[in-house]
């Protein structure tokens, strides 16, 4: 049986440093320019 956290390889720094960010930041102003990197660093690499 293969469950989805077996595929998972984990966050590269940079998704790391984004939601760290994030923690700081956490309004969508701040949100919004940041899409592309939110994608490409925390919701691609699951």
């Amino acid at each position: 049986m293969t469950t989805a956290a077996e595929g998972f390889v984990g966050l590269r720094p940079q998704g790391f440093d984004f939601l760290r960010e994030l923690r700081d930041n956490n309004d969508p102003a701040w949100v919004k320019p940041r899409k592309a990197p939110y994608e490409a660093e925390v919701l691609a690499p699951g």
